[in-house]
């Protein structure tokens, strides 16, 4: 039972861990495109 709630608890941190991994991608994709987007409105 102990084995089993273990695993769940893993696979349950690792499939956070990949939903954060793709929430910052896209916020550093989205960020990089208005700090891009700003500097080239400075020039």
């Amino acid at each position: 039972m102990y084995a089993l709630k273990k695993d769940i608890g893993n696979n349950f941190m690792s499939e956070v861990w990949k939903a954060w991994i793709e929430v910052y991608k896209i916020i550093a994709e989205v960020t990089g495109r208005y700090a891009y987007l700003m500097f080239d409105i400075q020039k």
